[in-house]
């Protein structure tokens, strides 16, 4: 049976915790806040994988939980998956997804893989000298990723990354922004408490709303969850609370692809009803690089000079030199902005249920028709700048 674009998006939201957890283990985020587009990953990954071969094909696709998908229905599904995001985009939501390919303006990339990666991606080409001009083949490359992500993603390549060696960059871009259904009024925006753990706490910029709500909780996970629509009804924020102040990283730990799904096929069949919801105000600026994080999940080869085998893209040898992302989010009273995306919430006594986000949680925004997370995040620390 072929795969629909709805394989694509499982992948993902499998890809999206293999990555959070391969990220939660390093030494440097095992306490930082976490904001990443595993959606605008997987399409630079797989657009790549386009070009590979052999076992450096196999390691990527495995990585990316597509080995059960061949290489026709792959693409096919990549671009279905990508119609389906762009046709998220209405008056009041903006859903855009970007690919290009900068390429050594003296190397020979094979015409099979240009026009696939256009008709399967969507993929611009643009012609750059790497070898003689890099920095200004940087400097084009960021300019284009910033005009894609309405001037939030800046400086995505920085210096000393692209070498005269470089032949072939390839690059997403996806962007979004989305006012809630129900949004916040700024007067009722008061200095409130965060506790980012039992004993350390921040002031913040606590937003307020009443309204009607998906609400739920799952024992399993030992956590609330909260629903909250972008106008249009295209997207969603999930909002992911421990119950226990310090009890993020518990959550974190067991989360499956599973429990996420059984929790939000849950959290979908609830009907809305009224709540309290507090909401702190926030903006994150995220960047990784992620040789090392991909080489420990799995697919290093593709970075080997020698061992790489991306026949598919050219005749010469090339390899992968890096694999970086940058991610934006702000979250405000009108909704939410993203180059990547946002969520969160606090505790009063109240006479009306309460969502009370006011510890560290896990978050997500993801594309109702596929149900693909296209932003992941963990929010221990609120910060506004």
């Amino acid at each position: 049976m072929a795969a629909e674009s709805g394989d694509v998006a499982e992948a993902i939201n499998k890809f999206a915790l293999d990555l959070h957890r391969q990220l939660g283990n390093e030494a440097s985020f095992a306490s930082e806040n976490l904001f990443y587009s595993p959606a605008s990953l997987l399409i630079a990954l797989a657009m790549t994988c386009f070009g590979a071969k052999g076992k450096t094909a196999e390691e990527i696709v495995k990585v990316l939980h597509l080995s059960s998908v061949t290489s026709p229905e792959l693409n096919n599904n990549m671009k279905k998956f990508l119609s389906l995001l762009n046709a998220a985009s209405q008056n009041n939501t903006k859903l855009l997804t970007a690919n290009k390919l900068f390429i050594e303006q003296s190397f020979q990339v094979l015409q099979s893989f240009k026009e696939g990666t256009r008709q399967f991606y969507d993929a611009e080409v643009a012609l750059v000298d790497f070898k003689a001009h890099t920095e200004q083949a940087r400097e084009e490359i960021n300019q284009w990723v910033e005009q894609k992500t309405n001037d939030k993603i800046k400086d995505l390549i920085p210096p000393g990354m692209l070498s005269a060696d470089t032949k072939v960059t390839l690059v997403n871009a996806i962007y979004f922004k989305g006012l809630w259904v129900e949004q916040f009024n700024k007067e009722m925006t008061f200095p409130g408490t965060f506790f980012v753990a039992e004993n350390q706490k921040l002031q913040v910029s606590m937003m307020n709303k009443e309204a009607d709500f998906k609400f739920s909780e799952s024992q399993e996970l030992a956590c609330q969850m909260l629903e909250l629509p972008y106008i249009g009804n295209k997207m969603s924020m999930v909002i992911f609370l421990p119950f226990e102040t310090d009890g993020l990283a518990s959550l974190e730990g067991k989360m499956t692809y599973d429990n996420l799904q059984k929790s939000l096929s849950v959290l979908d069949a609830s009907q809305p009803d009224e709540m309290e919801v507090y909401l702190p105000r926030f903006k994150l600026t995220q960047k990784f690089e992620l040789n090392d994080i991909l080489s420990q999940m799995g697919a290093g080869e593709m970075f080997i000079p020698g061992k790489a085998n991306f026949a598919g893209i050219a005749a010469d040898p090339l390899y992968v030199s890096n694999v970086i992302h940058k991610a934006f989010v702000e979250v405000n009273e009108e909704g939410t902005e993203a180059a990547a995306a946002t969520g969160i919430g606090i505790k009063m006594m109240s006479l009306k249920p309460m969502f009370n986000a006011n510890h560290p949680f896990l978050f997500l925004i993801r594309h109702g028709e596929s149900g693909a997370i296209l932003f992941l995040g963990r929010l221990i620390k609120p910060v506004e700048a």
